[in-house]
């Protein structure tokens, strides 16, 4: 069983990387978005590379998981094994959690790349907001994006450090810290995958405040303390001004959270275990240790020697 990360030029992740080596081995192979999957064009180019590649291997299986229900139900009814399995389901519930006692220094907390289409400036009108950022763009770019933030927000607070010219990274514990002093946690990208922090968000007990968008994020909302909001910096700073009103235990935030993210992990052994005919079965304790590994970069060699193959080259692959 290999969990890999779709690419556009390696639709099928791994699948591409190693399946001719793997060809007289049975294999299931797990393939999960880091972006919006659902539109037709896009559908359709999956489903084919995925019917072409079963043609070449029929020794192997491929199950795409999709981070919201449009996108399964577009590859099933082209019929490709697509399950409702949110990639956010690896979200570590151990680290993000409220923590008790903890002093509330901001309105929002928005943890977003350092890229335009986060479009931070939807926050303008939030009176006090938390950023934690990364580089994900050029470089160039990424500090140009950071540099008219700066300017255009001198009310908010920038949490990472710029270090020699780089975006210094903070640990997932820290970014835990960060949300314990915020009231809402922020999510303003118009499209984009799953998004890891809001559900970090949520499993650290905030409520959250988005907009609309594609992408799967709100799989895991509650109308109590979830709010889809108009994009507008107006209509953004008067959602988060009802949520704080609400005020909802952050513990019934978790609690609930916790439960939609074990239907999802269950959604995931039942497809693995029907992949493999039973063969494979995936931890029945949906808290395991197991379910709480984010997927990591792997250097192509790296990822052959863990599967018992060498490898010529070394592209990295996300695993």
């Amino acid at each position: 069983m290999i969990y890999t990360a779709h690419a556009p030029y390696a639709p099928l992740g791994a699948a591409h990387h190693f399946g001719r080596r793997l060809a007289d081995r049975p294999v299931l192979f797990l393939v999960w978005f880091s972006w919006t999957m659902r539109e037709p064009r896009t559908v359709r180019m999956l489903a084919t590379a995925v019917a072409v590649y079963r043609r070449r291997r029929p020794n192997h299986r491929i199950i795409l998981m999709c981070n919201e229900e449009e996108e399964r139900a577009a590859f099933a009814a082209e019929g490709v094994d697509a399950v409702l399995c949110s990639s956010n389901l690896f979200v570590d519930e151990e680290t993000f959690r409220p923590l008790p006692g903890s002093v509330t220094s901001y309105d929002a907390v928005y943890n977003g790349a350092m890229v335009p289409w986060k479009r931070h400036r939807l926050s303008a009108l939030i009176a006090s907001c938390a950023h934690i950022f990364y580089r994900k763009a050029e470089y160039d770019k990424a500090m140009a994006y950071l540099a008219e933030l700066r300017a255009s927000l001198p009310h908010h607070t920038f949490i990472n450090e710029v270090v020699d010219g780089n975006i210094q990274m903070i640990p997932a514990a820290r970014v835990n810290s960060v949300l314990s002093q915020s009231r809402v946690g922020l999510c303003l990208s118009a499209e984009e995958g799953g998004m890891y922090a809001s559900v970090e968000y949520l499993l650290a007990g905030l409520p959250v405040v988005s907009t609309p968008n594609r992408g799967g994020r709100d799989v895991f909302s509650d109308p109590d303390y979830w709010i889809t909001a108009e994009e507008s910096p107006e209509a953004i700073r008067d959602a988060v001004g009802e949520m704080m009103r609400r005020k909802v235990a952050p513990d019934d935030i978790r609690s609930r959270t916790l439960e939609r993210i074990h239907q999802h992990r269950a959604n995931l052994r039942s497809a693995v275990a029907a992949g493999t005919d039973g063969k494979v079965m995936l931890p029945g304790d949906l808290s395991a240790p197991f379910y709480r590994q984010m997927p990591v970069w792997e250097t192509r060699t790296d990822l052959a020697a863990r599967i018992g193959l060498t490898s010529e080259r070394g592209d990295l692959a996300q695993v």
